[in-house]
């Protein structure tokens, strides 16, 4: 499990001028909390587990910006795109565990980058994943994932299609630390490293 703190995140919202956050995986809450010290307008944050969203929504029941919203993140991330405005955003992808617990065809990132890759502000609005781990080939080559190549695929292959997809407009940037990052940063960003 990683950190949003890893991140500029105040700073990134004040000097791009990023108006939305939306969260996948809320859990404790404690990425939203960093991401409410920025000014964003609006923080959205996705928790499948009922209870978990029960407590989150008790934690910022004074913010009157962030918004919990219960369920699937492949169902609950339309609504938050829904109610933003195309202004720039920070979006923190960490809903990373399978849908059904040991099959990994059906982790939620590869439908959360395609929601995320349609909204209309995307150019200059930055993606942050969690758990890159999960997602590199050397995972299927060490064992920890089967070496079923259609699993595989789906395992191996978000990051590398979302990279693709943005090409002209985002750098991707990868960092190993903790269970490791991978960060698509807008290319009018000075921004090198994560």
């Amino acid at each position: 499990m990683g950190s949003l703190s890893h991140f500029p995140v105040e700073f990134w919202a004040r000097q791009y001028g990023l108006h939305h956050f939306v969260e996948t995986g809320t859990y404790l809450g404690d990425a939203v909390a960093v991401a409410a010290r920025a000014p964003f307008r609006t923080l959205w944050t996705v928790e499948v587990d009922p209870v978990m969203a029960v407590a989150a929504r008790r934690r910022f029941a004074d913010d009157p910006r962030v918004q919990v919203l219960v369920g699937e993140s492949t169902e609950q991330l339309p609504v938050a795109l829904a109610g933003m405005d195309g202004a720039p955003a920070m979006f923190w992808l960490d809903a990373h565990y399978p849908k059904i617990p040991g099959d990994w065809t059906t982790l939620p990132l590869p439908a959360e980058l395609d929601l995320v890759a349609a909204y209309s502000g995307l150019a200059q609005s930055v993606v942050l994943t969690d758990d890159r781990w999960i997602y590199e080939d050397d995972q299927v080559l060490a064992g920890v994932f089967p070496e079923d190549h259609h699993v595989r695929d789906l395992v191996t292959q978000p990051l590398k299609a979302m990279e693709a997809r943005l090409v002209t407009t985002h750098r991707t940037l990868r960092s190993p630390v903790e269970q490791g990052y991978a960060a698509f940063i807008p290319l009018a960003w000075d921004v090198e490293a994560i």
